[in-house]
């Protein structure tokens, strides 16, 4: 399900603000001010909390711009949830970077 979410009701807790590429950030900026939409981020809930999965340099980006809302896909589940899909996530990326080039 996709709504739009006030910025300040996601946690960014999940990723660590030194991480975040400003050019990146600097290129989804750009996007919102030719008036082309951003794809909406990736939120996990659980019922009290909304915690950012996936849309950091989006969410940096419209903060950047003073946006107070974004456009939010919501997948029900924990914080563990959310975890236990990061590391299925890294073991595929892991898998795909073991495969002989042929393959890929």
């Amino acid at each position: 399900m996709i709504v739009r979410l006030p910025l300040e009701s996601i946690s960014l807790e999940f990723q660590d603000s030194d991480c975040l590429d400003f050019e990146k950030c600097h290129e989804y900026m750009e996007t919102v001010r030719a008036g082309r939409p951003l794809l909406p981020v990736h939120v996990y809930y659980d019922g009290h909390t909304y915690r950012l999965f996936d849309g950091f340099h989006r969410i940096a980006a419209l903060r950047e711009l003073g946006s107070t809302e974004v456009e939010a896909e919501i997948t029900e589940g924990s914080r563990e949830d959310m975890e236990a899909r990061f590391r299925e996530g890294l073991a595929d990326i892991r898998k795909d970077l073991r495969k002989p080039a042929a393959e890929g």
